[in-house]
């Protein structure tokens, strides 16, 4: 028996394609590379240690005291006062550009002076911050996570997130 109501399961105009309930959806899972993201700090192998997390500056991998972030095992920067960590970038101007890409921790929150020559620039970007409190390093803050870029426009550095 017809009772001239349409059927609710079905859309009102049969034309649409793909209906509704025609579509499947399959989520995908990408696996993290890290827990933390790139360039970021994380707690070292003991109480007083940091590493810096392994990500690239300008598609270099930095440097943590002449010692590669992806080398096995990772370097480490023993913290014994509170410092600020930052990655610093010299590039050389040329056909191609050259970049050295080096961590660094200092006591200031102030980063060295950046340059700006002819034939290149150095620039800093601080990845965090770490107290030492009862001899045991504290990350107390952190940037974003993410591969950076980094390039002298004029007379001005400019880092991005990658």
């Amino acid at each position: 028996m017809e009772t001239g109501i349409p059927d609710p399961t079905l859309p009102r105009y049969p034309t649409i394609n793909p209906r509704p309930f025609d579509i499947v959806i399959e989520p995908r899972e990408i696996a993290p590379e890290s827990p933390l993201g790139r360039l970021v700090l994380k707690a070292g192998t003991a109480a007083d240690k940091i590493q810096v997390t392994v990500g690239d500056v300008n598609s270099i991998t930095p440097t943590l005291g002449a010692t590669l972030l992806d080398n096995d095992p990772p370097p480490e920067i023993t913290v014994s006062d509170n410092v600020w960590v930052y990655v610093k970038c010299v590039g050389a101007f040329g056909s191609p550009d050259t970049y050295t890409i080096t961590i660094h921790e200092e006591a200031s929150s102030t980063l060295p002076t950046e340059v700006i020559t002819p034939s290149g620039f150095t620039s800093y970007r601080i990845i965090g911050a770490v107290e030492f409190v009862d001899g045991a390093a504290i990350i107390v803050s952190n940037r974003t996570p993410g591969d950076l870029g980094v390039e002298s426009f004029g007379n001005t550095n400019i880092w991005w997130t990658i």
